[in-house]
């Protein structure tokens, strides 16, 4: 019983976070990339010194791994990379997807116009082509407006996800009262017990 209700506040606890990242998302998309990518680049930093660290005390016993130093330097420069060229790293990503989904919607236009060719009536398969294209082409074009764009979306998402997620444990907490569960004693006589 005990886990069960630890397992309930866990749900609690993780969907209000996915609700409040989902309002941080949709209200400062901006912020919420550089947070992440401030944390991204103190990790990797982080690790970076602490590597020169363990590599100085290795020294100082006569233990030499240049290896160690290497990962440290280069986890220096990435950190330090991430974090003075984090817009940079992120429009990459729209970028990327936008050529993908201009890809995908040449693939389809092309099916589309076959069909069209062979006589199969319909210029929905069309329109749809051209949206994707259209949608590919933003991407690809305003990268960095196209992610803020789509990071709002996905905070919309979030909220219904954590929105919904903490609607349910609340109303199923009402409604336990409602719920019997049949239970073994050490006697072996079935029991009932309401949650």
């Amino acid at each position: 019983m005990e886990l069960i209700k630890k397992i309930k506040m866990n749900r609690l606890i993780s969907s209000a976070v996915i609700f409040l990242l989902g309002l941080a998302l949709l209200f400062s998309p901006g912020t919420m990339i550089k947070t992440v990518a401030s944390i991204i680049a103190g990790v990797i930093l982080l690790h970076g010194i602490l590597s020169i660290v363990e590599f100085i005390r290795r020294k100082k016993r006569g233990q030499t791994d240049v290896g160690s130093l290497i990962s440290a330097v280069l986890s220096l420069i990435a950190g330090g990379f991430i974090l003075s060229s984090y817009r940079l790293i992120v429009s990459i990503i729209p970028a990327v997807l936008g050529i993908i989904v201009i890809v995908s919607g040449i693939a389809k236009l092309e099916d589309a116009l076959s069909l069209k060719k062979s006589g199969i009536p319909g210029n929905v398969p069309v329109i749809l082509a051209a949206i994707n294209i259209l949608l590919g082409a933003v991407l690809l074009l305003n990268p960095f407006g196209a992610l803020n764009f789509t990071l709002r979306i996905a905070g919309l998402m979030l909220i219904f996800s954590g929105g919904s997620d903490l609607f349910s444990q609340i109303f199923l907490a009402n409604k336990k009262s409602d719920v019997i569960d049949v239970e073994v004693g050490r006697d072996g006589v079935y029991k009932n017990r309401r949650f």
